[in-house]
């Protein structure tokens, strides 16, 4: 018999084309994910990351897959376009970039969907910050939504980094929240690296 067996975002890193060390895949669905491989065993996150053996392991060629899960990414922006009246992440996506960077002092925190691990599984539930009611519409908050999300990503891939991994390649697919601008260039403009779309 031919047997292959892994889990999803092991799966997604490989038709992603990440496969070494140094190697990132990034997904921004319901849930956002930074997957990073490394060849290093040892790790000081054992509480905020998962580590998985990744689709090549091997004794002689041990690869490991240090995974974050952030909860609160799509699913926050899928609320968003629920419950303000707009149906299409397309024009919410057109009507970010209408937005300055900062959103004017708006802030949205992403995390409401239920602990988060990486937050010492401390559930804080979402928030939206400094609302100005003279000031800011719903794009506005679209864009602070993406924001948010998109500093989640990048708090987590600090730590990620700090426990030796290094993040030379970052790919993500076509889909889901790297279908916005706003987003991928949030994250691409913060950590100073191209993300591979």
């Amino acid at each position: 018999p031919i047997t292959y067996r892994a889990g999803d975002q092991p799966n997604n890193a490989l038709s992603l084309n990440v496969i070494k060390p140094g190697e990132v895949a990034a997904t921004g669905g319901t849930s956002g994910v930074v997957y990073a491989l490394t060849e290093n065993k040892q790790t000081q996150e054992l509480e905020r990351i998962n580590h998985f053996a990744h689709v090549n392991y091997s004794k002689e060629n041990p690869v490991i897959g240090k995974l974050l899960c952030i909860n609160g990414s799509g699913i926050l922006y899928r609320w968003m376009r629920n419950n303000t009246g707009v149906n299409d992440y397309n024009d919410m996506n057109l009507m970010t970039a209408q937005v300055p960077i900062g959103s004017h002092g708006l802030c949205v925190m992403p995390f409401g969907n239920g602990a988060e691990r990486m937050l010492g599984n401390k559930n804080i539930g979402a928030r939206i910050l400094n609302l100005n009611l003279n000031q800011h519409n719903q794009d506005f908050l679209y864009r602070a939504a993406l924001e948010g999300i998109a500093f989640s990503f990048i708090y987590g891939m600090t730590f990620i980094k700090n426990d030796n991994t290094p993040l030379r390649i970052i790919r993500a697919g076509n889909d889901n929240l790297f279908r916005s601008e706003v987003f991928g260039n949030t994250i691409a403009t913060m950590i100073g690296q191209d993300i591979e779309i």
